[in-house]
């Protein structure tokens, strides 16, 4: 998706010789809100036989769109895995494939249809994904009390995790596919001779969101990264930079051979690392208050 983003940007803008990342055209957008029915519930709920299935609606604190989300509950644990989808990614095209992976875990999940998108109905902006996940976050931790709450994000939903991480206490980060900053990114995915003819732009609000800067002076808690070696996104070299730049103590690296963007979890080894990465947070019991750099 974001690939489709910046050919398409690109072709539009080359004549005018600037290409245009824009925060409205960069988030995709369903033209129409999808439902979640119990029928769908059920037929989820047979291909999770360990888990049990319970549909979320959260009212958005602006009071502009009711999100929706699911609860996957795991009689085995009592940690929650809270999946922030990326670009484009709702529940029912690409989170379930997701989920399926990260059920190998046997740890709690929750997930949500982000603002414009699936059956979560209004206009997302990145504030807006950002202010949502926080929303979500303090949801989930008074709502479903669990002893430790990882805040994972996926490509876009890195980014946004990032955020979470840095206004919130969380007990660990997990960023699969994300990037250091949107302008080291860009670097990356625009090939050299384009630069020649072309000027990049980005908007303000994407601009902002800088991986580097929290996980290098604000987030010390523990970290897990997971790239994959052929991601065609998001270069193995700009998390492996993000990795390097983290002041936190505790922290893993995950370089997945021959994975693509969409692959990572796919894999058997970095679903190991994974495992070992929550039992390491029990063996040392972390604690939330720890995650911040003073």
């Amino acid at each position: 998706m974001i690939r489709k983003v910046i050919i398409l940007t690109l072709i539009t803008s080359l004549f005018g010789c600037t290409a245009y990342i824009r925060e409205k055209t960069f988030i995709t957008q369903d033209k129409m809100v999808s439902t979640i029915s119990d029928s769908d519930i059920n037929a989820w709920q047979r291909e999770f036989p360990d888990y049990a299935f319970t549909l979320l609606k959260l009212p958005s604190t602006d009071q502009k769109t009711t999100m929706v989300g699911l609860y996957l509950d795991n009689k085995k644990s009592n940690d929650i895995i809270y999946y922030i989808p990326g670009n484009g990614m709702k529940i029912s095209d690409g989170g379930l494939k997701a989920l399926k992976e990260l059920s190998a875990l046997e740890q709690d999940i929750v997930i949500f249809d982000r603002r414009g998108l699936g059956a979560t109905d209004g206009t997302a902006s990145v504030q807006g994904l950002i202010n949502d996940s926080l929303q979500q976050f303090d949801f989930i931790r008074s709502k479903m009390n669990p002893d430790r709450l990882i805040v994972h994000g996926f490509s876009l939903g890195g980014f946004v995790a990032v955020q979470v991480a840095k206004n919130k206490s969380i007990d660990a980060l997990v960023l699969q596919g994300t990037a250091t900053n949107a302008s080291e990114w860009v670097d990356e995915r625009f090939p050299w001779y384009y630069k020649l003819f072309v000027t990049v732009k980005i908007d303000a609000e994407i601009q902002a969101l800088d991986n580097t800067n929290v996980l290098e002076n604000t987030y010390a808690g523990p970290l897990l990264m997971i790239t994959g070696e052929d991601d065609e996104q998001v270069p193995a070299s700009l998390p492996k930079t993000l990795f390097q730049k983290s002041s936190s103590e505790l922290k893993q690296l995950v370089v997945v051979e021959n994975a693509k963007h969409s692959e990572m979890l796919r894999s058997p080894s970095a679903l190991e690392s994974y495992r070992q990465f929550i039992k390491l947070l029990h063996s040392k019991n972390v604690s939330a208050r720890q995650n911040m750099k003073s």
